[in-house]
């Protein structure tokens, strides 16, 4: 293995996979179809972190029919789908004890962002977290890895070439933009197979 970064999918990968939408149609009835204009709008400035997510969900609570504050709202949703997958976070245990660093390279809004952070623990399981919300670009704009590549640029004072980062992503549309950037990738399936990849067996 030849990689000396290894940056890391969130939902789907480093978190064991449960969708809030269809969490909260379970729990409460709230259709897709009622909450896909937010997910599509508003919710897409959330994840660049150029809106506040409570002040948007404040002005859709009412067309959802969530019976609590938005505040409630947020804490439920927080909750949902932020279990570690337990077999990823052991390779990254063992990655960094080999000296390869990793990072968590995300999609977030700011609220999760600090969840995953500060209650889920991911600041320590991690070298550090990339997020969208915070480097102001998603991962199918080549603007996210320029941030991504200057802020390790920065950290480690140095260039890391860029066939020595692989992006570990379940999104053909991420992968091809960090394909094009210059990075190594790797499409994500399942720990097993990711293991048996990095030849940690």
């Amino acid at each position: 293995m030849n990689y000396h970064v290894i940056l890391f999918d969130a939902d789907g990968m480093t978190l064991q996979p449960k969708r809030f939408s269809d969490q909260i149609e379970q729990d409460h009835g709230i259709p897709w179809e009622t909450m896909e204009p937010f997910f599509q709008g508003p919710f897409q400035q959330c994840k660049l972190g150029k809106a506040d997510l409570k002040e948007e969900l404040a002005k859709v609570i009412d067309v959802w029919g969530w019976k609590g504050t938005v505040d409630e709202l947020v804490d439920y949703w927080l909750t949902v789908g932020c279990t570690p997958d337990l077999e990823i976070i052991e390779i990254i245990n063992e990655l960094r004890a080999k000296g390869v660093l990793c990072y968590l390279a995300t999609n977030q809004e700011q609220y999760r962002a600090d969840y995953l952070r500060e209650v889920v623990g991911l600041e320590m399981v991690f070298d550090g977290l990339l997020v969208s919300a915070e480097l102001g670009h998603t991962k199918d704009e080549p603007a996210y890895f320029d941030e991504v590549y200057s802020y390790l640029t920065d950290i480690y004072l140095a260039p890391i070439p860029k066939e020595e980062i692989l992006f570990v992503d379940h999104e053909e549309k991420n992968l091809a933009v960090a394909e094009e950037f210059g990075l190594a990738t790797y499409p994500y399936s399942d720990a097993e197979s990711f293991k048996k990849f990095l030849a940690l067996e």
